[in-house]
């Protein structure tokens, strides 16, 4: 098991929030604070690594409908 980000993205493909280093086997409620289509679970400091922030474009054909 090991720490998550989450990016919650929108039905455009855009990143609306980032929940970063989350712990695992908790059970705490982690949810976007807008409305999400999706959202991308990536090991914990990733979403900084790859310069992922809330505004991001994520490029998917999920996204392209």
């Amino acid at each position: 098991y090991m720490p998550l980000d989450i990016a919650f993205i929108n039905r455009s493909g855009k990143v609306v929030h980032i929940a970063e280093n989350t712990k695992p086997l908790s059970e705490d409620m982690i949810s976007s604070q807008q409305p999400a289509a999706a959202a991308l679970e990536i090991p914990a400091g990733s979403a900084k690594k790859w310069n992922i922030s809330e505004g991001s474009q994520i490029q998917y054909p999920f996204f392209a409908q």
